[in-house]
């Protein structure tokens, strides 16, 4: 049977990378983020945590649930992308008209399997778009460790 509990490292990391990439988000949502035992199928997960439980004492908008066991498997820059990734499903809408904030989730900007692309080629925008991030992601990091920085 799967456990769920706290842990005060992986929320310190997670309000980290908050702060840092996510500065709308942790200004409006609140994030709970909970380790998970014998979990399978999964690395991490976003969920929105509904009145119900809200109702019932949890405090907080979302929860990110993260696989303890893939997560040991995981060196440091890992578990940073990791979570950055599942902030990146939350969604803050906040309506200045009526003072209310939405909180929503959102899919990935491209998903695509590798035959596909092998077969077929760019055949999508969503993959073009991904390729050119990654080719300036690769210029990005090679300037750094040229110790240039690249726009």
């Amino acid at each position: 049977m799967s456990k769920h509990y706290e842990s005060r490292k992986l929320t310190e990391l997670g309000e980290r990378i908050l702060d840092k990439y996510h500065e709308d988000k942790a200004r409006y949502a609140r994030f709970k983020f909970v380790f998970v035992t014998k979990a399978k199928g999964y690395a991490a997960k976003i969920g929105k945590i509904s009145s119900v439980y809200q109702a019932l004492g949890v405090d907080g908008d979302y929860v990110i649930i993260v696989n303890k066991e893939v997560w040991d498997l995981m060196n440091k820059s890992q578990r940073k992308a990791m979570l950055d990734h599942e902030l990146c499903h939350a969604v803050v809408e906040y309506d200045d008209e009526k003072d209310s904030v939405k909180f929503k989730l959102r899919h990935h900007d491209c998903e695509e399997f590798n035959e596909i692309v092998e077969r077929h080629g760019l055949w999508r925008q969503e993959v073009k778009t991904l390729l050119h991030v990654c080719k300036n992601a690769k210029k990005k990091k090679k300037g750094k460790k040229n110790g240039r920085t690249q726009k």
